[in-house]
């Protein structure tokens, strides 16, 4: 087959074919809306395994599919040049993902969204430490400005930030609700990849891809499950990632936010300022914000639960998947015997979950917030 495409040659063209290979999933799933693009800027279907050209300049584009085991991939024999063909893409982009959510969750799935579910940042930002507030809002709301400012400095104006702790202090519901002011007040773009996605794609594709939906976050959860030491087995893809950043001068206006369980798995140096410039450590939820967050669980049903067992919850619980896991917990007995737990069951259940937690964090407590 390779041979076969290298030998492709067309009588209507008086130079020859380049070949293009693209690795990555936003190109992969907006091929549709690429099509219909192609067809609003003149192009016509010349051919039914989907040969595009175009009549006045005689532009060709020969789309396939290259695989099996290569997901992600696109190729394209064509007589544009690169930035030619990534600008009709791009379009593609801003009609697909613009100012909407996206989230590619499989190398077949993909979800596109105008919102996120959850509370508003406001209405919670009052229970969060001021410094995470400072920095979500100083660096991220004002992100254009930013971009601005380094530019005229020759500066990288490609932002890194890490938020880490402890399983269910509340990481990606903090972020989904930023998100979500951002989605609706700033006009930003969300991109977000899952783990299992990653060594399907190339990187510095995508995080030029997500730089034409200016302003964008590419958003990673868990980077400690792929991106471990470099000591560690199973790690191919942390030596590519440390490419990729060397290179974000040239990938410019992008926002990359991950977070983590276990920061110190990750490797050093993608910890280094100009790679990641912010790690963000999430301690346990303040009272204020449990209250706040078990209030919304009860707005959503019609349980009257006793106020011993409320304070029980937001006094005992660490995190919020604790607090959540102890109102499923009233829920479930409510359900099945029409009454609540004694207190004495309820606070054995979170003993249990204390007892079974695995902490992680920064070797010697260094570097616990701040731009480094």
């Amino acid at each position: 087959m390779e041979h076969q495409i290298k030998e492709f040659t067309s009588p209507v063209l008086d130079k020859p074919l380049r070949k293009y290979k693209i690795h990555c999933p936003l190109h992969f799933f907006a091929f549709g809306t690429f099509k219909k693009v192609l067809l609003k800027n003149g192009y016509e279907v010349a051919h039914p395994e989907g040969i595009f050209y175009h009549r006045p300049n005689r532009a060709l584009i020969y789309p396939t599919i290259a695989g099996p085991h290569e997901y992600y991939t696109l190729m394209f024999l064509t007589t544009l040049d690169f930035k030619d063909l990534e600008n009709l893409f791009f379009q593609a982009f801003n009609e697909d993902y613009k100012n909407k959510y996206t989230l590619i969750e499989g190398i077949e799935s993909c979800r596109v969204r105008n919102s996120l579910s959850g509370p508003h940042f406001d209405e919670i930002k009052h229970t969060l430490p001021q410094s995470v507030v400072t920095i979500l809002e100083n660096s991220l709301w004002k992100f254009e400005d930013f971009c601005n400012r380094f530019s005229t400095y020759n500066m990288s104006n490609t932002l890194g930030m890490l938020f880490y702790g402890q399983p269910g202090v509340g990481k990606t519901y903090i972020l989904r609700s930023y998100f979500n002011k951002l989605l609706l007040e700033r006009n930003f773009t969300i991109v977000q990849v899952y783990q299992d996605c990653l060594d399907y794609m190339n990187m510095s594709v995508l995080l030029n891809s997500c730089k034409a939906l200016f302003p964008c976050i590419l958003f990673l959860e868990d980077i400690d499950v792929n991106f471990k030491d470099r000591r560690e087995p199973a790690n191919s893809l942390v030596g590519f990632l440390l490419e990729t950043f060397e290179g974000l001068l040239n990938v410019e206006k992008v926002v990359l936010i991950a977070t983590s369980n276990n920061v110190d798995m990750i490797e050093k140096a993608l910890l280094h300022p100009g790679r990641i410039d912010y790690l963000v450590e999430l301690e346990k939820p303040s009272k204020s914000a449990k209250k706040l967050v078990l209030s919304n669980y009860l707005n959503g049903s019609d349980l009257n639960l006793p106020d011993p067992l409320k304070e029980l919850l937001i006094n005992n619980v660490d995190t919020f998947a604790e607090l959540k896991g102890g109102f499923q917990h009233l829920l479930r007995t409510y359900v099945t015997k029409g009454d609540f737990p004694s207190m004495e069951e309820v606070s054995r259940l979170i003993r249990t979950w204390k007892e079974a937690k695995v902490v992680g964090g920064l070797e010697n407590g260094e570097r616990r917030m701040g731009l480094v």
